[in-house]
């Protein structure tokens, strides 16, 4: 269970504790870690952060792990891309999606979440990775709504063995950005499911060398 909100502090005692030990107990929730600044600084694949926010340390202490949110925008102020990893003193954060793999399929490292697939081949050598964007048909099929968790519209068991993002999709909402992406502005929630359903399938958009680009436009000529 991963989430795309943070819970910076404890604000209502009795049902906060409630949730922090249900977190625990479970022992399947990754919270969400955010370099509020721009990242531009990079060494090797980790791309560097001065600052990290993230949710109180009751809440950091319940969960099983932490995975960043943060994209990278690209000239056009389009967001395309994610970095693999951040880093800021000596923690490394994989991105939420990658991490949220990595736990549900027992993976000690990142080398073998993706069978068949060469890992240089998905995490590009600026250690970014392009983020094959679902449309909104295809997201629609598998969004739910907490109306309907709460009021009990899907049996018990329903979400067993499956990976669940959680965030707001409300305007205005504290916990709901939205960003640009090349299919039009969408809750930043929205843009994390794919690069969920991109790390679970492994159906990421590979780019090619650039000396194979170059071959290509040369021969094509």
């Amino acid at each position: 269970i991963g989430f795309d909100i943070f819970f910076p502090q404890i604000t209502d005692e009795k049902i906060d504790r409630e949730f922090i030990e249900t977190i625990r107990k479970s022992r399947k929730v990754v919270l969400p870690v955010f370099s509020p600044t721009r990242l531009t600084e990079r060494k090797g694949i980790f791309y560097l952060a001065d600052k990290i926010r993230s949710s109180a340390p009751e809440f950091k202490d319940a969960a099983i792990s932490q995975g960043h949110i943060n994209t990278l925008v690209d000239n056009d102020q389009v967001i395309r891309r994610v970095p693999a990893f951040i880093r800021t003193k000596d923690t490394v954060y994989p991105h939420l999606s990658l991490e949220m793999v990595r736990i549900y399929r027992g993976e000690e490292g990142f080398d073998n979440i993706y069978p068949g697939k060469k890992k240089s081949s998905i995490f590009r050598n600026d250690g970014s990775i392009y983020v094959r964007i679902m449309p909104p048909e295809a997201i629609e099929k598998y969004f739910i709504t907490f109306e309907d968790i709460l009021a009990g519209r899907y049996p018990p068991g329903h979400f067993n063995k499956k990976l669940v993002i959680i965030g707001q999709t409300m305007v205005g909402a504290k916990n709901a950005d939205l960003i640009p992406t090349p299919l039009g502005t969408q809750f930043g929630v929205i843009f994390q499911a794919s690069g969920l359903y991109n790390a679970l399938s492994g159906n990421y958009i590979h780019r090619l060398k650039p000396s194979i680009i170059a071959s290509g436009i040369v021969a094509t000529g």
